[in-house]
């Protein structure tokens, strides 16, 4: 880095060309790799979200297929799960009640571990 008349030669965080800082905070060359810099990490952040979305939203349509479907057999093992595509790693909320049982939650729809090891699938019915 070379100082010179309160300039400094830096190197620009997205095109890595050399420039005159005249900020000692200054990342960019110009504004357009600013722009692009950040429409970049944004973009990211839009793909993994989306990712997350649609594993959220495959675990809920499985729970509310099986629920529908399969309404006299209401319990399930995980690797019958995991095999019907069903992934353990993606819920919206997780929470153990008294009796030790564990809920893992998928919007309105639940998945309680019994002692037995098996997940029994219930349906929140709204107010």
């Amino acid at each position: 880095m070379r100082e010179m008349e309160n300039e400094l030669e830096k190197n620009c965080v997205y095109c890595n060309t050399a420039y005159l800082a005249k900020r000692i905070d200054q990342k960019f060359c110009e504004n357009r790799c600013r722009y692009r810099f950040n429409n970049h990490l944004r973009r990211k952040r839009e793909q993994e979200r989306k990712g997350i979305n649609n594993m959220l939203k495959k675990n809920h349509v499985l729970l509310k297929r099986l629920l529908k479907t399969f309404k006299s057999q209401r319990k399930y093992s995980a690797d019958q799960l995991r095999k019907l595509g069903y992934s353990f790693d993606f819920f919206t909320q997780m929470s153990t009640d008294a009796n030790g049982e564990v809920a893992i939650g998928m919007y309105n729809y639940s998945l309680i571990q019994g002692k037995d090891e098996l997940y029994k699938i219930e349906k929140e019915e709204k107010l």
